[in-house]
């Protein structure tokens, strides 16, 4: 192991600890509170996180910016979920329409990586 490389070990697992804790933080917030298991944090966190790759890597965008941009997508995203889900659970025929949003947001992620990388596919 190269010592020189060492601290930036240091941060990238201190990184990537700050972003578990986060994660399982919420997760174990909504499951005590709920009793209801609430599995879309890892959605958001994705979403995030290909936003703010996009920005940096394909944009060009500095690294702040594009982290609080994905932050404040995350949190648009986390406030439209919830909205869908409270009116899914006062109307029960909505499920389906639930359902889909996250269908409709696959796919159009999906479109969007295939048009990124010139990749033909389903």
């Amino acid at each position: 192991m190269n010592l020189a490389l060492a601290p930036q070990y240091l941060i990238n697992g201190l990184l990537a600890g700050i972003i578990y804790a986060t994660y399982t933080t919420g997760y174990s917030l909504v499951l005590t509170t709920s009793r209801f298991m609430h599995v879309c944090h890892g959605g958001i966190l994705s979403i995030s996180g290909l936003l703010m790759w996009y920005l940096c890597a394909s944009v060009g965008v500095p690294m702040l910016p594009s982290a609080l941009a994905a932050a404040g997508t995350g949190v648009v995203v986390g406030l439209f979920l919830e909205q869908a889900a409270a009116a899914g659970t006062a109307l029960p025929a909505d499920h389906d329409r639930i359902s889909g949003l996250y269908d409709g947001a696959a796919e159009c992620l999906g479109d969007a990586l295939r048009h990124q990388y010139k990749v033909s596919g389903q």
